[in-house]
């Protein structure tokens, strides 16, 4: 199984030190972390090499910003998987990124459990997406 090396993308900064502490004394270990694409990059630099990618997408965005930083995660960490970690309210916006070339969408309410499954299957080179969003693509 790959290593898990994990980074994290989210405005959000409690469900960071949630995410984080969820995962704790798991296989899959938070490398580094921002609140936008920017501020992960200068904290982890251009050649990190993270096995995974978080991607916090709150509700009330719009598509054009969290496509534009999706583009940019795959530029900068091409060989990660991108999983996008969606609110609920965010259901909008979840048809541009299904065909954005993601390895997953989860929404955050989701288990400790779920997730961590979740993102070990994603590791796996499995994809996953809700069943009730994929009529979306």
């Amino acid at each position: 199984m790959p290593d898990g090396r994990t980074i994290l993308v989210s405005e959000n900064r409690l469900l960071r030190d949630g995410i984080r502490q969820m995962l704790a004394g798991t296989p899959i270990t938070i490398v580094g972390e921002g609140g936008d694409v920017h501020e992960l990059l200068a904290a982890v630099g251009a050649d990190a090499q993270p096995e995974l990618v978080l991607y916090h997408v709150a509700s009330g965005q719009h598509a054009d910003a969290p496509l534009a930083a999706v583009r940019e995660l795959h530029e900068h960490f091409d060989h990660a998987k991108l999983v996008i970690l969606a609110d609920q309210c965010a259901r909008p916006v979840l048809s541009v990124l299904l065909q954005a070339n993601v390895s997953a969408i989860l929404f955050t309410c989701v288990s400790s459990d779920i997730l961590e499954r979740s993102l070990q299957l994603v590791l796996s080179d499995h994809r996953l997406f809700p069943a009730d969003i994929m009529p979306l693509a």
